[in-house]
C-alpha cells in the first residue's frame, strides 16, 4: 500500500467517525431537555459522543506513530468499537486479513 492510499485511507476512516459524531451531536441537540441524571437515554447519547471523541484522537495518535501500512489500518479497525463494515476501505488482501481476524 502506498503513502497516498494509506493516507486516503486514514482519511475516509476519520471521514466515517466523523460523520458518526455529528449524528450523535445533533441527537443530543435535539433531544427534548432531560431530567438532569434521569435519562439514561439522553446520558447513553453524552456516552458515545465522549467515545468517538477519544477515538477520533486514537485514529489521529496511530496514523501519526507509523499508520504507513495497510496492516496498521486493519490493525486499527479491528481494535475499533466504533467502526463497523471499513474493510472496505482497504485493499484487497488486506481486507481479507482483516476479516480473518475479526471472525477469530
Amino acid at each position: 500500500m502506498n503513502e497516498n492510499s494509506t493516507g486516503a485511507a486514514w482519511e475516509a476512516l476519520r471521514d466515517r467517525l466523523k460523520t458518526r459524531q455529528a449524528r450523535i451531536v445533533e441527537a443530543i441537540r435535539d433531544y427534548p431537555p432531560p431530567i438532569t441524571a434521569c435519562d439514561a437515554q439522553f446520558d447513553h447519547l453524552l456516552e458515545q459522543r465522549d467515545g468517538i471523541s477519544r477515538e477520533l484522537k486514537r485514529l489521529e495518535q496511530a496514523r501519526q506513530e507509523g499508520g504507513g501500512t495497510g496492516n496498521d489500518i486493519a490493525a486499527f479497525i479491528t481494535s475499533s468499537n466504533w467502526i463497523e463494515g471499513d474493510a472496505v476501505l482497504l485493499p484487497a488482501h488486506t481486507a481479507t486479513a482483516t476479516a480473518k481476524r475479526i471472525e477469530t
